[in-house]
């Protein structure tokens, strides 16, 4: 194997010499620190891992053509089961005593605007330092702009939390990390 600068290549047999073109590249901790609060990629890696949550629970799984619809996935447990339009949301940031939750989307001129029922059925909320979800019916939200999700701290290693600000509780279904008869059943 022999190196000329930007290339790797290799002799053949024969005489024959395959190159291939290589490029050397060092990762810039600024950098990386700053991709990691992209809001977009904090936000597709949550949409990945709720895919994955789903799917291994056993609940068919959709994903709408594009980006243009306002819910991310289309959801509905197996044989005939409800269809659900749920809009991932994630969060990482604590904020007080919480994590925050805007159930917001944005438009062109007309600023941030509320999800309705016309839009999504279900806001999945991503706590993703605790790797939490809380699944809420968009009734439920209300018309909050904004809310936070309250952690337990005090025992450790809890992720139990609560919903503050104008979110009801009623309705809402939490998925942490464990064996799926702890998290819950599609058919539920």
């Amino acid at each position: 194997m022999a190196r000329d600068g930007a290339n790797v290549g290799w002799t053949m047999e024969g005489g024959e010499r395959i190159v291939i073109p290589w490029i050397r590249a060092e990762v810039d901790e600024e950098w990386l620190e700053r991709r990691r609060r992209n809001p977009k990629r904090i936000g597709e890696l949550s949409q990945a891992m709720f895919l994955q949550k789903a799917s291994s629970l056993g609940f068919g799984v959709a994903l709408p053509w594009g980006d243009s619809e306002k819910y991310d996935f289309v959801v509905w447990a197996r044989e005939g089961g409800r269809m659900l339009r749920v809009q991932v949301k994630a969060t990482g940031r604590l904020h007080r005593r919480g994590y925050e939750v805007q159930p917001v989307y944005s438009t062109r001129g007309e600023g941030k605007k509320r999800y309705t029922a016309e839009d999504i059925d279900v806001l999945a909320a991503h706590v993703q330092p605790l790797d939490v979800w809380y699944l809420l019916p968009i009734e439920v939200v209300g018309r909050a702009k904004s809310f936070e999700i309250l952690s337990g701290y005090s025992e450790p290693g809890s992720a139990m939390g609560r919903v503050s600000g104008e979110v009801g509780v009623a309705g809402v279904k939490e998925w942490a990390p464990g064996p799926p008869e702890t998290i819950g059943d599609p058919g539920n």
